[in-house]
């Protein structure tokens, strides 16, 4: 399923139940709220002033809203998801082990497809299934290589293969999530000085 169609059913689902959260809550302070101001009317101390059901009203929706933005990224992360270093990586239709540098992967859905791209600079070897791909990068030379560009659709990404300490991964994984049925992803190879792509793997 699209993103697009996932994010409008979000917002199908997220407007009732904002606006009965939003109910709930207005109700129940409102009712705590007239106790209190009965009470300070009452008092002859002066009690603390309370914060107006309106502005809780505000609040919950702003809440509402902020847990709809993160839930709507988080179903765009597992839609699109492109991440490296990782063993073992979604077992629910790829099973991806790595073991002293070799890899076996197997599909529950009974259909995988492996193939291999001698690039410059890099070898790529790739596995999918009608969902997933999982791509393997033995990097030959770090000079030439910088980083991969990962085209899917219109959507592209910018990968790069380095740790946090600015050091290269290698080998390099990389799992991606296919969200569009009979789109090729396409991964080009850039160095660092390259306007242009020094090599390309396009996958069916």
């Amino acid at each position: 399923m699209a993103f697009s169609a996932l994010f409008i059913i979000l917002i199908l689902v997220a407007l009732p139940v904002t606006l009965a959260v939003t109910l709930i809550v207005y109700f129940i302070y409102k009712f705590f709220y007239n106790k209190h101001l009965n009470k300070a009317i009452q008092s002859e101390t002066k009690l603390r002033k309370w914060i107006s059901p309106f502005v809780v009203v505000l609040i919950t929706v702003g809440c509402c809203v902020a847990c709809v933005i993160g839930l709507t990224y988080m179903v765009y992360m597992f839609q699109y998801n492109t991440n490296s270093g990782t063993s073992t990586m979604n077992q629910a239709m790829l099973q991806i082990n790595e073991k002293d540098g070799v890899y076996e992967v197997k599909s529950n859905t009974g259909f995988l497809m492996q193939k291999q791209f001698d690039l410059d600079g890099v070898s790529i070897t790739t596995y999918n299934n009608e969902n997933e791909l999982f791509a393997v990068f033995d990097i030959k030379d770090s000079e030439k290589v910088d980083y991969f560009i990962v085209y899917e659709g219109d959507e592209s990404k910018k990968i790069e293969y380095k740790d946090l300490d600015d050091k290269f991964l290698n080998p390099f994984e990389m799992y991606i999530d296919i969200q569009y049925e009979n789109e090729p992803i396409k991964i080009e190879v850039y160095s660092e000085d390259a306007v242009e792509p020094i090599g390309e793997a396009v996958f069916h």
